[in-house]
């Protein structure tokens, strides 16, 4: 009788380690699973950052763009306007010259 309790013994210790090894694997993959659905969360913020970042960077495309044309423009004005203001100048010096100078 001591050998077949002995037996019982040794099945219910396996049956114990095993149920005990299978907790551990569900607590695993407990784990894991919460770690995937974080993980899907975390892409999901990611991907709206990018979408938010590759928007900003369009709007900053275009932005410098205009920015570009209307800082072009700036400057022909003032070359423009230097340009009238010295040919005056040069025009007061040449009347002054011609009205000085006795033919």
């Amino acid at each position: 009788m001591l050998i077949l309790n002995s037996k019982f013994t040794m099945t219910d210790n396996k049956i114990k380690e095993v149920h005990n090894d299978l907790e551990e694997v569900k607590l695993i993959m407990n784990e894991n699973i919460n770690n995937m659905m974080e993980n899907g969360e975390n892409v999901k913020i990611l991907q709206k950052k990018t979408e938010d970042l590759k928007k900003g960077a369009n709007d900053f495309t275009r932005n410098t763009g205009s920015l570009r044309n209307k800082l072009c423009l700036q400057n022909c004005k003032q070359v423009v306007i230097l340009t009238l203001i010295l040919l005056f100048f040069i025009a007061v010096i040449i009347g002054l010259i011609v009205s000085t100078v006795k033919w």
